[in-house]
């Protein structure tokens, strides 16, 4: 299951699991959805909601294992998975945002 909760973070359930986690996509800023920029940050947000939707079940979620086994809560912020949401093969969501303009690659 997922729900896009910005542009910039989508809360997933793994299988087998119960437990909701906030999956923060890796080279993604998104605009917020507080703020001036209010309007931007729904627009990333529905386009995320479409890519999602469209690429159904066959989303899969990568989290980069950290390099070190001692720093694990590298892969960890804010109490949010840090990682990427392939949509397809090849294409994650991350890159398709940025494509469409409504995110950067950094911040």
């Amino acid at each position: 299951m997922y729900r896009v909760r910005d542009g910039d973070t989508i809360e997933v359930i793994f299988r087998g699991s119960d437990r909701i986690w906030a999956l923060r996509l890796l080279d993604c800023w998104a605009p917020e959805l507080k703020g001036p920029d209010r309007e931007r940050g729904l627009e990333a947000k529905h386009f995320a909601e479409r890519c999602v939707e469209a690429a159904g079940h066959n989303v899969s979620v990568f989290i980069p294992a950290p390099s070190d086994p001692l720093h694990l809560l590298q892969a960890v912020s804010f109490d949010r998975l840090l990682g990427h949401l392939f949509i397809d093969d090849s294409d994650t969501l991350s890159e398709a945002m940025v494509r469409a303009g409504h995110a950067t690659r950094e911040k």
